[in-house]
């Protein structure tokens, strides 16, 4: 989503109908805050079948600088960063939770 909300101006000059030129910019962002945000509130709430799962909220923080350029409506080239910054909070999210499913409590 990060990456189409980057290129959202030139997809839509270039008539390709991605899901962020289609709902449009403000839409968008909101999708990705959703995106990036409601996997944590569900480790959250399988802590009651998986009690280690939360340990996927260490990766938190990392979500703070992207949540920041896109409420604070950072567009396009300024994109790129948030794009890297995406891929470190899923990856971190995911090797976190990952290893809390694995414990077992």
């Amino acid at each position: 989503m990060i990456n189409n909300l980057r290129d959202i101006g030139s997809d839509a000059t270039a008539g390709k109908r991605t899901l962020a030129v289609r709902i449009g910019d403000a839409h968008a962002r909101t999708a990705y805050l959703l995106f990036l945000l409601v996997p944590f509130v569900l480790a959250a709430l399988i802590a009651v079948y998986r009690p280690f799962a939360p340990i996927a909220l260490v990766a938190l923080p990392l979500a703070l600088a992207p949540v920041r350029a896109v409420r604070g409506g950072v567009s396009g080239p300024g994109l790129i960063a948030t794009l890297g910054q995406t891929g470190r909070l899923q990856l971190a999210f995911g090797v976190a939770f990952t290893v809390g499913l694995a414990i077992h409590g």
